[in-house]
């Protein structure tokens, strides 16, 4: 940590000398911001390993049933498992590469039990010594995607809300990670509910889901957020409508 304090620093004295309008202001919020991200890397990182050493056996439905329930440790250890099975690398960011359902009779989607793995993890792993600095490296991860951002962050839970604004506050997290919505409750995975009519969901502003059980524009389900609820298009005489 030391040495990359360092290059920091003499980089900044290089851009103060080349940029003499730098303000005092910008220097330390520089600083600050790259020793925060230091410290996400050389504390998160070791935090994140240590879990991963152990092979996991249980199928992709055993370990998200995992995820809530045991101590800290071993819902981080299913949720990293369950996040390696269904995200390309592991990798949070990559989400809308999945695609599958982990029930395919309760037309549960693979990227939605992605989702609850990454956000299980991010709020269990804050328990282990040095962990909220772990959840912060996977945030700062799954950040990169935008509609990552815009599905699950600024449309999110109040559950996973508490959790984002405590690893901001003691981590210094940069980023944009406010939410506009707070609605519905964890997990996000939904129960299977019948039918409904593709003009009753979009006037319930549910998430459409395509028959690759991957989120889309329109599709062959509709995903009710508020009540944690999955339901299949129908336009059939006499399917059933949720009555919420």
């Amino acid at each position: 940590m030391k040495k990359t304090i360092i290059i920091v620093m003499s980089f900044l004295i290089t851009t103060i000398i080349v940029t003499p309008s730098l303000s005092s202001s910008r220097w330390d919020e520089f600083v600050t911001k790259s020793i925060e991200y230091e410290r996400i890397q050389e504390l998160g990182i070791p935090v994140i390993n240590n879990l991963k050493e152990a092979t996991v056996q249980q199928n992709e439905i055993e370990l998200w049933e995992q995820l809530w329930q045991g101590d800290p440790a071993l819902r981080c250890k299913a949720g990293l498992a369950l996040m390696d099975r269904i995200f390309p690398n592991g990798d949070p960011s990559r989400w809308q590469e999945v695609d599958g359902f982990l029930s395919i009779s309760n037309r549960q989607p693979r990227q939605l039990a992605g989702i609850d793995a990454f956000f299980v993890v991010v709020s269990a792993i804050r328990d282990l010594p040095d962990g909220v600095w772990a959840s912060a490296y996977i945030l700062e991860k799954f950040g990169k995607s935008t509609r990552g951002r815009m599905y699950f962050i600024d449309d999110t839970t109040p559950e996973i809300r508490a959790v984002l604004d405590d690893v901001i506050n003691k981590t210094g997290l940069k980023g944009d990670w406010s939410s506009t919505i707070i609605r519905g409750h964890t997990p996000f995975l939904p129960r299977y509910n019948g039918y409904i009519s593709m003009s009753r969901a979009m006037d319930k502003h549910m998430v459409f889901i395509n028959g690759h059980g991957a989120i889309a524009g329109n599709g062959n389900y509709s995903w009710d957020r508020d009540n944690g609820y999955i339901y299949e298009i129908s336009e059939r005489m006499g399917v059933s409508s949720p009555s919420r």
